[in-house]
């Protein structure tokens, strides 16, 4: 099973002067969750220099405000929640109603997703960041985060909350159906259904100690991962070669669609002005895959990615 896997490397987007590609250009599969980041982030505070006491205030400011009314106006609109939508879309979506199947899929699917990460794990991931914030304008002399960024920690963990208390309204059966609402809103053309699905549908079957009861879904979910990935591509979405590298189970045309997705991303590179190098553990990944193809495969492959870039990526 493949020990990383190269998760929304596409879309650049601009960080302090530089171009950052995606926002998790690997996610190293079969560990699950990282681990009791709570722990991690006391031993950040106790042993790192970076840190001490006096940069933990963040938090405390941020709970304060989440305890305050403060926030009143960063809450996220309640139509937003799960269950608003659920209890909004249901009736269109068993009527088969493309955009009505696809919200009730992303809905369900918040909370399927929230339920692999803890509220610790969540809050900590929030206050971590702005910790290292703390850190570095400490050390550089500069001054505190401001209201706003305080706010904006305190703002996700309310939405967190949120979030949570309106999954909670929600059945079990009702949450684990969320792939079969994407999958029914792809299957009747919905473009984002399509996109979402490529995104998380086939991926949590993607880590070690599949079960073999699973195997049939799973490659079922990836069969369909690449007809729709392969149908967003023929449409001139780019951004589908990055699902499609997984999804085709030929190894040749696997490599050729990592050639492309290399090419496309040098492209956005390059049109932005941004670092060459952001690549280069990518072309590691590559060149090491390319070593398990024999000379006429990697023709092969050379050959497909060119025409790949020619018919759909050439603007």
């Amino acid at each position: 099973m493949r020990s990383i896997f190269w998760k929304s490397i596409l879309g650049a987007v601009v960080v302090a002067g530089g171009i950052l590609i995606g926002v998790e250009i690997i996610h190293h599969r079969g560990s699950g969750s990282s681990g009791n980041t709570v722990s991690g982030l006391a031993r950040n505070v106790d042993n790192s220099k970076q840190f001490d006491a006096a940069i933990v205030v963040p938090h405390e400011r941020a709970q304060s405000a989440i305890d305050s009314n403060q926030l009143r106006s960063f809450l996220s609109p309640g139509d937003s929640l799960p269950d608003h939508v659920v209890d909004a879309r249901r009736e269109d979506a068993s009527r088969g109603v493309p955009d009505a199947m696809r919200e009730m899929g992303q809905a369900l699917a918040a909370c399927a997703r929230r339920d692999k990460r803890s509220d610790a794990d969540y809050e900590t991931a929030q206050i971590d960041v702005q910790l290292q914030v703390e850190a570095a304008m400490k050390n550089r002399g500069g001054r505190p985060s401001s209201d706003d960024q305080i706010k904006n920690v305190a703002k996700a963990m309310q939405n967190r909350k949120a979030l949570d208390e309106s999954c909670a309204k929600l059945e079990r059966g009702q949450i684990d159906s969320w792939p079969q609402w994407l999958e029914r809103a792809a299957l009747a053309g919905d473009a984002q259904a399509k996109r979402d699905y490529t995104h998380w549908a086939y991926d949590e079957y993607r880590t070690q100690g599949l079960q073999p009861a699973d195997l049939d879904e799973a490659l079922r979910r990836r069969d369909l991962v690449a007809q729709f990935a392969s149908d967003l591509l023929a449409q001139g979405d780019c951004s589908a070669l990055n699902e499609l590298q997984w999804a085709v189970p030929d190894a040749v045309q696997s490599y050729a669609y990592r050639l492309s997705l290399q090419q496309y991303l040098r492209k956005k590179i390059s049109s932005q002005g941004g670092d060459p190098d952001a690549l280069s553990e990518f072309d590691a990944f590559l060149a090491d895959q390319g070593k398990q193809l024999t000379p006429q495969q990697l023709s092969a492959a050379n050959e497909k990615a060119v025409l790949v870039m020619q018919t759909y990526c050439s603007h």
